[in-house]
């Protein structure tokens, strides 16, 4: 197979919930809000050629990843980017994945929606894209609700332009342990095209599996503000840290860095992130968290974000002493 082209994507700046509905919007509207999203792209950081997806709750999108020496299957002319192989883990997401298969064909633009896992508050897609490059938005209703939170995720191409991309959409405030109707709809950047995809999923057998450690660190960060780790929570599929902040003033960009008591370098970077809280996600390109590992030992790293919009610092300082987390 011929060299993919991997890319970094772009940050998204959008306010969705003045548009939050219980009905679908109409063609006005969904052109009124791809406008609004499309008017505030903003160039993404890189870390060694890694992205660190970072960004503010309501207003995060990715569209691509570093570099990745990752197999892809080719089925029926068509590639897939599998979330197995986004999030690099080993374990079987058979139990725990939808397959779908569902393809729409739009002013000569295929799309076609290949699996999706509910993961808690995230809602994963896997989709195919062919006779287009350009970017797209998705849009969820969750039993008929817009979901207005942020998006990010990873895409490649390959020499014959076919797109492929997982992406991670917030849900808001929905029971993911029930079967969920779902209508993904994916909207073109000139906002005349639209991609609708409607199925029935459920995340509870993976919520079952799901291990929620409660956290209690606290860092003081250089703008006097505090940040709080709530919780850490690992399933075969993700591994997250959640956070909550106290008195912010200034911006930063946040990573967890250390080992396992394996010796398996662990880095947590920066997925979402608001003025009261926030989640760090495991980077799986630096190391996963060993199999048999029964402790994680990691320090926080701050860097202060530009006030402007602009190059991102790459400056980071260690904030307070190392702590672990117990596994078992």
């Amino acid at each position: 197979m011929s060299k993919h082209v991997y890319q970094l994507l772009n940050n998204v700046e959008t306010d969705f919930s003045e548009y939050e509905t219980e009905r679908p919007l109409s063609e006005f509207e969904l052109a009124a809000l791809k406008k609004k999203v499309l008017s505030s792209v903003k160039p993404k950081k890189s870390r060694k050629g890694l992205a660190a997806a970072a960004c503010l709750a309501l207003c995060l999108a990715g569209l691509g990843l570093g570099p990745l020496n990752l197999p892809v299957r080719a089925a029926a002319k068509q590639l897939v980017y599998h979330i197995q192989e986004f999030f690099g883990t080993k374990a079987d997401l058979t139990p725990y994945t939808e397959i779908l298969n569902q393809a729409v064909t739009e002013n000569g633009v295929t799309l076609t929606l290949n699996e999706v896992i509910l993961d808690g508050e995230s809602l994963l897609v896997s989709y195919t894209r062919e006779g287009s490059s350009t970017l797209i938005t998705p849009l969820a209703y969750v039993n008929g609700t817009l979901q207005t939170g942020g998006y990010s995720g990873g895409v490649r191409t390959d020499n014959d332009g076919i797109m492929m991309a997982v992406m991670d959409i917030d849900l808001k405030n929905v029971d993911v342990s029930g079967n969920l109707d779902i209508e993904l709809q994916f909207l073109d950047d000139a906002g005349d095209s639209s991609w609708n995809f409607t199925f029935s999923a459920s995340g509870s057998e993976l919520s079952a599996k799901t291990q929620e450690i409660p956290l209690g660190n606290s860092f003081s960060l250089p703008d006097g503000s505090t940040i709080r780790l709530t919780s850490f929570r690992t399933n075969d599929l993700s591994q997250k840290i959640y956070y909550e902040v106290e008195n912010p003033v200034e911006s930063y960009n946040l990573q967890l860095v250390g080992n396992d008591n394996l010796g398996n370098p662990i880095l947590f970077t920066l997925s979402r992130s608001s003025e009261t809280g926030g989640r760090l996600n495991l980077d799986t390109l630096t190391g996963l968290i060993g199999e048999d590992a029964s402790s994680l030992t990691l320090t926080l790293y701050a860097c202060q974000m530009p006030k402007e919009s602009g190059r991102e610092p790459n400056d980071y300082e260690p904030v307070g002493e190392p702590f672990t987390i117990s596994l078992r």
